[in-house]
């Protein structure tokens, strides 16, 4: 998504706008997307991009206090949903569908918003307190969404770090070893990075927890 889908869609709008750079606004994965993208091809994104707001950015994930994605993610976990699903060809998980489309919002409405209250606690990090609850029903509408599996494997892999670190996908030994030439995933070189960048963290925010936010900005 870093290097071959964000490049596509920045060409596109600067095809259509005849601009020479554009204003980058991401959320969550949106943000991953551009700092990983430009760790990669960084002449190809500091040429592109004027200035970058990043939105409850997701790096290194080592401090997330998102328990549910903490149980979810062990490594143990991970190779297990990993074998399953590549046995079983599903790369989309929990994909978006028409007979799905919509069908979360009505499941918000029932008990009065219990139930979403409830999951957006749980498994979203959310906080009834400060969360503009009359708002999920929206914030559902899309959901669910889908995304490639090893997207979440991935973010699974950064909350089981020893430190913080945002660091490339892990294949394995063997695999490492042919693609990265070592056997782990080297870092994403954040030094290449050039052009200017916002950040915007919350800090109830379980999963881009502020201290990974600030060890990000460091």
């Amino acid at each position: 998504m870093g290097t071959k889908d964000l490049p596509a869609t920045i060409d596109f709008i600067l095809e259509e706008t005849g601009f020479d750079k554009i204003n980058y606004m991401g959320h969550s994965q949106g943000t991953t997307q551009i700092i990983a993208g430009s760790a990669l091809d960084s002449d190809y994104f500091n040429s592109k991009i004027n200035l970058a707001v990043l939105m409850a950015p997701p790096m290194s994930l080592k401090n997330c206090k998102d328990e549910a994605m903490r149980a979810a993610s062990t490594p143990i976990v991970l190779k297990a949903v990993t074998a399953v699903l590549e046995a079983a060809g599903q790369y989309n998980l929990i994909p978006y569908g028409s007979f799905t489309a919509g069908v979360t919002s009505e499941v918000c409405k029932l008990f009065d918003g219990a139930v979403c209250k409830f999951a957006l606690n749980w498994f979203g990090g959310g906080d009834s307190d400060v969360d503009d609850m009359t708002r999920v029903p929206v914030f559902m509408s899309g959901l669910p969404s889908g995304s490639g599996y090893k997207n979440f494997v991935h973010y699974g892999q950064l909350i089981h770090t020893e430190t913080e670190a945002f660091r490339r996908y892990d294949h394995g030994t063997s695999e490492n070893q042919k693609l990265y030439g070592q056997p782990t995933p080297p870092d994403y070189e954040l030094a290449k990075i050039k052009y200017p960048i916002a950040m915007l963290a919350g800090t109830k925010d379980f999963l881009a927890d502020p201290e990974d936010v600030a060890w990000f900005h460091e």
